[in-house]
């Protein structure tokens, strides 16, 4: 498949996933929902279309492996998440998992393996909106979640572990931990800052990052005009 090919199927992909919403008039995909659902479905199809072997772990994190040449217990793991916030750009997230996709389907077309597993995923709950802390997918990989993440609750009072259950998972931290031991994590992302387009370059390395904190506070008092 030429380069012009591969480039018009991954936007037609990406067109395809923003259909898959929440809401008619515009793009929410949250954690565990309905659209959730049938996004990761489509993906789970793409995936094995590129040779890949598909599982969803016990948070709802569909991972996508292409087997190395050798069984040295390495994975790269590539990829980014398929939730939204509210009113979403198309891109965000989708991007970096369908261009891995792509990744491993042009391996695959050439009869390449690399020394090593590519784990291609896409994480459910990166965005954080339906319930009150996020990042369950890339903590339950990386064995970090505490599972009290699993009793939280939305704004309807389902809890995250219902929510998974309904999803068709086990809900288990110990379930999405990685049975490999990572070489590295690779995310292709859109720029969301202005530093690429100011240099007129196509594509960049990022080299920081901010780090991301969720605080409850409550405010005692009484209202007042300033």
């Amino acid at each position: 498949m030429s380069d012009l090919s591969l480039g018009r199927r991954l936007m037609d992909r990406l067109e395809a996933l923003s259909r898959f919403s929440d809401d008619a008039e515009g793009l929410t995909r949250l954690y565990l929902s309905p659209s959730h659902r049938r996004a990761a479905d489509a993906v789970a199809g793409w995936m094995r279309d590129a040779g890949m072997d598909v599982r969803m772990d016990a948070l709802g994190t569909l991972i996508g492996r292409y087997a190395g040449s050798a069984n040295n217990n390495r994975a790269l793991i590539v990829g980014s998440h398929i939730d939204t916030v509210r009113n979403a750009g198309k891109y965000d997230g989708a991007l970096g998992v369908l261009a891995a996709v792509a990744a491993v389907e042009v391996l695959a077309q050439r009869g390449e393996r690399l020394p090593l597993d590519i784990d291609v995923v896409a994480f459910g709950d990166e965005e954080g909106v339906r319930f009150p802390s996020t990042l369950r997918g890339s903590r339950g990989l990386a064995g970090t979640l505490d599972p009290a993440a699993l009793d939280e609750r939305d704004a309807a009072g389902v809890s995250v572990r219902e929510a998974l259950a309904a999803f068709g998972c086990d809900p288990a931290p110990d379930g999405a931990r990685s049975s490999t031991s990572p070489l590295a994590f690779v995310e292709v992302h859109i720029e969301q800052g202005p530093v690429l387009e100011r240099a007129g370059r196509p594509v960049g390395i990022v080299t920081a990052i901010n780090g991301a904190r969720r605080l409850s506070v409550a405010v005692q008092g009484h209202a007042g005009h300033a």
